[in-house]
């Protein structure tokens, strides 16, 4: 037997809380948590993308690089997104070392000192955010 229980939220997402029963006992087995249907989360995901985007169009525009600077950093957000590794760093830095790994990767003649100047943050700091983000992604 299959109970679901559905919740809307004040942003039109839908919530739903699913609950398993057996034949055998009467009592659920393994409720689950109050999990947001997908499109409320590739909503949310969506945002966050474009909120980054954002913030690196600020950056590569202060630093003049290339739009294709700008869609390989925000390839590269989307991947550190997928793997959870943007947790409870900053959004400017996480874009900055982005925007670093791509220069990195092209040559292009900016340092890590250019980018902790225009974010205003501890060049240290950001270089933690940089090398977590390279082991993490694998880069090289």
């Amino acid at each position: 037997m299959l109970s679901i229980l559905f919740l809307v939220d004040v942003e039109g997402c839908v919530w739903f809380h699913v609950l398993f029963y057996t034949f055998i006992d009467p009592f659920p087995l393994t409720p689950s948590s109050f999990i947001p249907s997908s499109g409320c989360h590739k909503n949310y995901q969506r945002r966050i993308v474009e909120e980054a985007t954002r913030v690196m169009v600020c950056i590569a525009n202060r630093l003049k690089l290339a739009q294709q600077h700008i869609d390989s950093a925000v390839m590269f957000y989307k991947m550190a997104l997928s793997k959870r590794i943007l947790q409870g760093k900053r959004k400017s830095q996480v874009c900055a070392a982005c925007l670093y790994i791509v220069c990195r990767t092209e040559h292009t003649p900016h340092i890590l000192l250019d980018f902790s100047e225009i974010i205003r943050e501890n060049m240290f700091q950001l270089l933690r955010v940089y090398t977590r983000l390279c082991n993490a992604l694998c880069i090289k």
